[in-house]
């Protein structure tokens, strides 16, 4: 497996990183990516209710689905639903 090392990161730093990913294993690296993944997706909701805060759950729940997955599928899961983020 070919591995890049992201330009912003020195030769040292990655190598800690990849030895500290090892160390975490297989479920443990997957593990990291969804609790990364959901982090992201706190912060981006928070955002939207930034943005609107008389959004309830429901309304904050369809923006970061249209915000995530584009306007085309949230139009075929939500049709008719017009609020806009």
């Amino acid at each position: 497996m070919v591995e890049f090392r992201p330009a912003d990161t020195s030769g040292d730093a990655w190598e800690l990183t990849r030895a500290a990913h090892a160390r975490l294993g297989p479920e443990g690296r997957l593990r990291a990516a969804f609790e990364a993944s959901e982090f992201v997706r706190s912060i981006a909701r928070e955002g939207i209710q930034a943005r609107h805060p008389g959004y309830d759950d429901l309304q904050l729940d369809r923006s970061l689905f249209r915000q995530i997955y584009g306007e085309a599928l949230f139009r075929k899961v939500f049709p008719g639903v017009d609020e806009r983020p």
